[in-house]
Order: structure tokens, then C-alpha cells, then sequence
């Protein structure tokens, strides 16, 4: 089964460093361990010129807001999502921003295109 993405729940933080794109999204999904709608954090490291993930790092998010490094489920469905959160950020205001812009790790663009500073 195709793990199911929660639209609604997404959103994200993403800062230009020197070579690449930091996005940390969080998201509601469900399919990805079990079938229960389950809580992420996803930090995606892109590279601006390939447009491609370089690296992820998965943390599950539990009720009480403690999270866990996250290995458990089908590394083919995280790769599923993983490129479903490159596409839609690909798509944002927050990558045309920041695709050609120097490096300042302080600096944040969220999902709606506004920005944040981060010290």
C-alpha cells in the first residue's frame, strides 16, 4: 500500500546553506509504519542545482511531542514520500526565494512564503 501524505498537516522550515537546502517538514501520514495517521518530522537536505535529496532524516513525533529517530517501515515508502515533500517544495514560494540566494542559516522561509529568523 502507498503511504498516504496528510496535506492538510504539512508544513515546513527551509534555510540556504552554503551547497545546499535544509527543509525540515512535519506532516501527519499514515501507511509509512502502520496504518495509524502518525506524526513526522522529515529534515531533507537538497542540493539546489540537481534539485535532488541528498539526505533525510526521519524523527516519529509521539503524543506527548517526544520524538525518536525513526527507522521502522519500508525504506521504499519513505523514498515515496520523501520525493512527494521534494516535489511540493519544489513547487512553494519559500524555493524560488531561496534557490538562488546566499547562504544565511538564521534565516527561515516557511510554507507560506514568510520569513523567520532563526537565532
Amino acid at each position: 500500500m502507498r503511504p498516504a501524505l496528510d496535506r492538510l498537516t504539512l508544513t515546513f522550515l527551509a534555510r540556504r546553506l552554503t551547497h545546499s537546502i535544509e527543509v525540515e517538514f512535519r506532516f501527519q501520514a499514515t501507511g509509512l509504519s502502520d496504518m495509524e495517521p502518525r506524526t513526522y518530522l522529515v529534515l531533507l537536505t537538497l542540493d539546489p542545482h540537481m534539485r535532488r535529496v541528498t539526505s533525510a532524516m526521519w524523527q516519529l513525533v509521539g503524543a506527548d511531542e517526544a520524538s525518536t529517530t525513526y527507522s521502522g517501515g519500508s525504506k521504499d515508502r519513505q523514498l515515496i514520500v520523501e520525493t512527494e515533500l521534494r516535489d511540493l517544495f519544489l513547487m512553494s514560494q519559500a524555493w524560488e526565494q531561496l534557490r538562488l540566494s546566499p547562504a544565511d542559516p538564521f534565516i527561515a522561509i516557511d510554507e507560506k512564503g514568510r520569513t523567520h529568523g532563526t537565532r
